[in-house]
């Protein structure tokens, strides 16, 4: 009986060892995650030695991020699709890579029509032309020629190559008016985002010497015929716009600039477009929704147009019942988007007439 226990706890024991050494042994594939995971490593490790390896991971995701995918369209788009016609990827000559536009104009026109000027936002690195369509055709089907532009994106581009590519397109749009049927006399430049602040800071370009002689870049129009800028949920504070804790906007600025700590580079004080305008800024459309990140900075910018007495046409509603996030302005399922829409083609309206 005794023996028989012994064999008993014996085979017992081993049954044990081979149960632990089948957990012990785990099948093939899952061991090969020690090894995928091994590679990565020492991939990261190598990366990091040559390159900001944080910097390119944050580039990757904010052009996916930026890409442009399902984009919301007005309620009446159809009607807008077949009142407007457009023409893609117009080269316009510029300097840098990327330097196309589209020109979106109500269809069989041959009247000379104000010129609307489009910047697409992204953080200066993603995004592209063809999500701003729906938002530029809109403006379109009312009565105005609009280019809706691309540039070269950071960090393959640095700044100030974006700023010289808006003043190259907008030359080059002054140059083929004829074509275009544009009324050289009134233009008007806008932008989401980035592009907003791309467009705020041009806005202050043509309208403040010093600045122009900063930037080192001849303007391709005067002060004149530059009737209004459009800026939509942008930054203009360069040196606070960190304090805002907008999502991924430090690596991106980084990009932009070159800098780590942007605020530092040696050419920030250009960038700082709330510090660059002065009394003859042209006439302004400032957007934003109370909770865009960038709410503030817009908050900041219409107290100092307002100081200066420039003739301002300020949107920056409260929420209600959808919230008014980034860019609340092209979705065109909450309602403020087509109050922001009205508004803005009556300052556009207004300001021509001036």
């Amino acid at each position: 009986m005794k023996v028989h226990n012994r064999k008993k706890v014996e085979n017992e024991a081993d049954t044990q060892e081979v149960t632990n050494k089948q957990k012990r042994k785990k099948p093939f594939y899952k061991r090969m995650w020690f090894f995928i995971v091994l590679v990565i490593l020492l991939l990261v490790g190598s990366t990091a030695l040559t390159m900001p390896f944080v910097y390119d991971v944050q580039n990757f995701i904010i052009k996916v991020i930026c890409t442009p995918r399902q984009v919301s369209t007005p309620t009446n788009y159809e009607d807008i699709l077949n009142n407007t016609s457009v023409i893609r990827d117009i080269s316009y000559n510029s300097s840098y890579e990327n330097g196309n536009l589209d020109i979106i104009s109500p269809k069989d026109n041959t009247e000379e029509l104000p010129l609307l000027v489009y910047f697409h936002g992204g953080y200066y690195v993603g995004g592209d032309k063809s999500g701003s369509e729906p938002y530029c055709r809109t403006i379109a089907n009312e009565g105005y020629i609009v280019a809706n532009a691309n540039y070269m994106l950071a960090p393959e581009a640095q700044y100030p190559a974006q700023a010289i590519q808006a003043n190259e397109a907008i030359g080059f749009l002054v140059d083929v008016a004829e074509t275009y049927h544009i009324d050289v006399d009134n233009i008007f430049i806008g932008g989401d985002s980035a592009g907003a602040h791309l467009t705020g800071q041009m806005g202050a370009f043509y309208t403040n010497m010093e600045l122009q002689n900063s930037m080192g870049i001849t303007p391709a129009v005067s002060a004149s015929q530059l009737k209004g800028v459009v800026l939509l949920c942008g930054f203009y504070d360069f040196y606070n716009v960190r304090e805002t804790h907008f999502p991924l906007l430090n690596d991106a600025m980084w990009m932009y600039t070159g800098v780590k700590i942007y605020e530092n580079f040696v050419r920030a004080n250009e960038l700082n477009t709330i510090d660059n305008v002065t009394a003859s800024y042209p006439n302004t459309y400032l957007l934003c929704g109370d909770k865009d990140p960038f709410h503030s900075q817009n908050l900041q910018m219409n107290e100092r147009l307002e100081e200066l007495e420039v003739s301002i046409t300020a949107y920056l509603p409260t929420t209600v019942e959808g919230k008014l996030k980034h860019e609340f302005q092209s979705n065109f399922e909450l309602p403020e988007a087509y109050t922001a829409m009205n508004l803005l083609l009556e300052f556009l309206l207004s300001a021509v007439a001036i």
